[in-house]
């Protein structure tokens, strides 16, 4: 502790506690987009839930995050021809024969 103290001196910077220091570790790390199991194994918690459970708040945009991340991944164009017009030949359109069947 007293390494905190003096550090915190030096730098000109208000003293932290060490469990203060800790909730900062992880908030950093939860910021800059840490697997929730990593950030479980640098603090030492037996189960995800205990992390999530204090942790959870700071995660509100992570759905956001991810659709904005899949965005873009899959190309969608339109058909050239219309399904309907494609003669039967005993298949259905699109698929190989055999899942066809």
């Amino acid at each position: 502790m007293r390494i905190i103290k003096r550090h915190a001196a030096l730098a000109v910077v208000h003293r932290i506690r060490i469990h203060a220091l800790r909730h900062s570790h992880a908030s950093l790390l939860i910021s800059l987009g840490g697997n929730p199991l990593v950030i479980k194994e640098r603090l030492g918690h037996e189960d995800i839930q205990t992390t999530l459970g204090i942790y959870g708040n700071l995660y509100p945009n992570m759905n956001f995050e991810a659709a904005k991340r899949l965005n873009g991944l899959v190309e969608i164009s339109t058909a050239k021809s219309d399904v309907a017009q494609v003669q039967n030949n005993g298949v259905t359109a699109g698929l190989a024969p055999e899942v066809a069947r």
